[in-house]
């Protein structure tokens, strides 16, 4: 599979002002509902970060100061409690409980509504998720090896996360919409406890089904100083980070060193302050943090996000598909086949008729030859 459009750089060329990267796994819809996960054709794609417009006119990064969610609606948010749902005896959900708050956060900041995402709609719609097991063809298998809160054996952990995969495919609900209930794999499943349907109508059918942050793709910054942090806030909202520090306890004529760390989301800075939200026990606090003392393992660096212990989302297209130059192993689910009967020109000019099985049995083979186009659009957003 590969990808085109002038956003599709060399990891080298990347050297913009605030020129980042993600790692992009392609997904192919397939006409059964199923989706197929390019695991192992991952690229790094670079967003054209000056063509992402700022989420309001009136601020950039070199405003004096710059406020995402205020004080009075983030202690009011409903993302702010943990879920009443036991979601420890989840271990799908316990892995992404970080990311539960980030995407409330989101909700509010980008589109100004008021959620606790469901973390059960996120795991329901990434159940046909589906992979390769190599070959030139590739044949289909489940992406993850088990159903619902079960992670399965160690690979598992290199994938995306089953919550993460599916606000990516479908976007994120809220919980009043779709309860949190026990799957198989939670500690308190039974044997009889089976996997439903990926929702489409809310459990209260007087509720109306509302998806939000649809197109919003998860990725881990990379390495960002104070003036791209701020590009980001401004550009892209909130920003977790597991941020660490370090300070002297002074005791009489010595002073002790020390280190520390903690879940904090960036909400935003006033003058040389950040102001972040500060997780502790499920327990949020604002903290103003000085930002000429980076955060970082130790004193010598410099960034205040770096690759692995930061998060955000981002706007972008799902890829779509050139059905225009298809080859051999080019999936019909993708781009059908001619019909030989009212279209025998057509047929005779595919390639894939040359093979039988491809347009005549129908057998799950994902063909990953096929031209995907990934456009990154301005993020939108609702400020109140």
């Amino acid at each position: 599979m590969s990808i085109s459009g002038s956003n599709n750089r060399n990891l080298e060329s990347a050297n913009d002002l605030h020129d980042f990267y993600i790692r992009l796994s392609p997904y192919i819809p397939f006409a059964n509902g199923s989706v197929f996960v390019g695991v192992d054709d991952r690229v790094n794609y670079f967003p054209n970060a000056s063509s992402i417009s700022p989420l309001s006119s009136e601020y950039d990064e070199n405003s004096p100061s710059f406020r995402l969610i205020s004080d009075e609606d983030f202690f009011n948010l409903k993302v702010m409690y943990p879920p009443t749902f036991d979601y420890t005896k989840c271990q799908a959900m316990r892995e992404v409980i970080i990311d539960y708050y980030l995407y409330g956060f989101q909700a509010k900041a980008l589109e100004n509504v008021d959620i606790a995402p469901s973390l059960v709609y996120g795991i329901e719609s990434s159940q046909f998720a589906v992979t390769s097991i190599g070959g030139s063809i590739h044949e289909a298998q489940d992406y993850y090896t088990q159903k619902g809160c079960a992670i399965g054996d160690n690979s598992e952990f290199l994938k995306i996360k089953k919550f993460i995969l599916g606000s990516e495919l479908n976007g994120v609900v809220d919980s009043d919409c779709i309860n949190n209930v026990i799957l198989p794999g939670h500690t308190d499943a039974t044997s009889s406890t089976t996997m439903p349907p990926v929702p489409t109508r809310c459990d209260d059918p007087n509720v109306e089904f509302k998806r939000y942050l649809q197109g919003y793709k998860w990725f881990s910054p990379e390495t960002y100083g104070i003036e791209d942090t701020k590009w980001a806030l401004t550009h892209l909202g909130v920003v977790y980070a597991n941020i660490k520090y370090e300070y002297y306890i002074e005791s009489g004529e010595s002073s002790q060193y020390r280190k520390a760390e903690y879940d904090g989301y960036f909400l935003g800075w006033d003058e040389d302050e950040w102001i972040i939200a500060k997780l502790t026990d499920d327990t949020f606090e604002i903290q103003y943090a000085p930002m000429d003392k980076p955060f970082g393992a130790s004193s010598g660096h410099s960034q205040v996000l770096s690759t692995g212990n930061s998060r955000a989302l981002i706007k972008y297209d799902y890829p779509t598909f050139d059905c225009v130059s298809v080859d051999i192993d080019t999936h019909p689910n993708l781009c059908p086949c001619p019909d030989k009967k009212t279209d025998k020109a057509k047929w005779e000019a595919d390639p894939r008729t040359k093979k039988i099985d491809i347009c005549a049995s129908g057998s799950m083979r994902a063909g990953l030859s096929v031209v995907v186009v990934a456009v990154v659009l301005p993020v939108l957003a609702l400020f109140w």
